[in-house]
């Protein structure tokens, strides 16, 4: 029994050689201690940190915040300004909506709204019909010279006499027909626009063959001015124009023509001015000029007709003229100093 006491004590013996050895001894439990403090210092220092970098996010989130408040008061401020603008432009629209709704229950000028849409003219009054058919008679009772050009404005010179002409007759005999100056001056000058929309609009052969013989005309003249050299004929040829040249009729078309051009001179040139033209001039011109001034234009002769009823150009010299149409443009000038 002791045996076995002892051979337990013996089979034992090493585990509690190791028990005995993991008891931790003084010192390895003052380093224990050491590596405790050591960790719960760390962790003190670690547990220290954390609070500076909250404070850090913390006032960024309050920066951020306070620029999108500022954002969000302009952003109101905006919307503020655009709904008073809004509202402006609303009162507006309403003021707008009645002026229509006004204009369109009461026509302007008498203009009523018709069923295709477009309004219907006013019915003009009985004295307006009266000046304007007293003008239209005044004016169209002159003789061509005195009436208006419809291709000038009507401030020209000559379409603003002849409107002061009208004004002076009409309203000298106003205290009879109640004709006022300034309706008789409006009638006058809307018949001018209405006759010069008439001239400036049409472009029909008739104006298209005038332009061709002009065109002759002014060739004429510019092969007549060549063979001048004398120096009193050349001032002499300087004050005419290409409206002194004959007129060219194209007698292709007619019944009891030859075919080519009919050279017309006109009516009121002197025997001055023949004898000028046809022996001095077209007597002087050789061939060799002619050859020259031609370069550009084809000639085509024409053969010579009857004279033309035609007035003289303004600004014709007296030595041009015949002892009739001399006359006649005297008593012309005396007229208009009268007026």
């Amino acid at each position: 029994m002791d045996r076995n006491s002892s051979a337990q004590s013996r089979g034992s013996a090493p585990s509690n050689f190791y028990s005995i050895s993991r008891t931790p001894s003084p010192s390895s439990g003052s380093s224990s201690r050491v590596s405790s403090v050591g960790r719960s210092s760390s962790s003190v220092r670690s547990s220290g940190s954390t609070p500076l970098s909250s404070r850090e996010t913390a006032q960024q989130l309050i920066t951020g915040l306070a620029a999108c408040q500022r954002s969000i008061e302009e952003l109101l401020q905006t919307v503020r300004s655009s709904n008073e603008r809004v509202e402006e432009l609303a009162k507006k629209v309403k003021i707008l909506d009645g002026k229509v709704e006004k204009l369109s229950s009461h026509p302007v000028d008498g203009t009523e709204s018709g069923s295709d849409g477009r309004g219907k003219k006013r019915k003009r009054t009985k004295s307006s019909l009266l000046v304007q058919e007293e003008v239209h008679k005044r004016h169209n009772s002159r003789d061509p010279a005195r009436q208006y050009r419809g291709r000038e404005s009507v401030t020209s010179p000559h379409n603003t006499k002849v409107i002061q002409l009208i004004v002076d007759e009409l309203c000298r005999q106003g205290h009879r027909s109640g004709f006022g100056k300034a309706a008789v001056q409006r009638t006058a000058k809307k018949y001018h626009e209405h006759l010069r929309r008439t001239a400036l609009g049409k472009i029909t052969d008739e104006i298209k063959l005038k332009n061709k013989k002009n065109l002759r005309k002014e060739r004429k003249y510019e092969r007549r001015k060549a063979p001048v050299k004398d120096e009193t004929e050349s001032r002499a040829f300087a004050k005419l124009s290409k409206e002194h040249m004959s007129s060219d009729d194209d007698d292709t078309d007619t019944d009891e023509g030859e075919g080519g051009w009919v050279s017309r001179p006109p009516k009121y040139r002197s025997k001055t001015l023949e004898a000028f033209l046809n022996n001095k001039v077209d007597g002087n011109r050789s061939e060799k000029t002619e050859n020259a001034t031609n370069k550009r234009w084809k000639r085509t002769k024409a053969r010579k007709g009857e004279p033309v009823e035609r007035e003289p150009p303004t600004g014709s010299p007296k030595w041009a003229l015949s002892d009739e149409w001399r006359e006649i443009m005297q008593r012309r000038e005396q007229e208009q100093t009268e007026m």
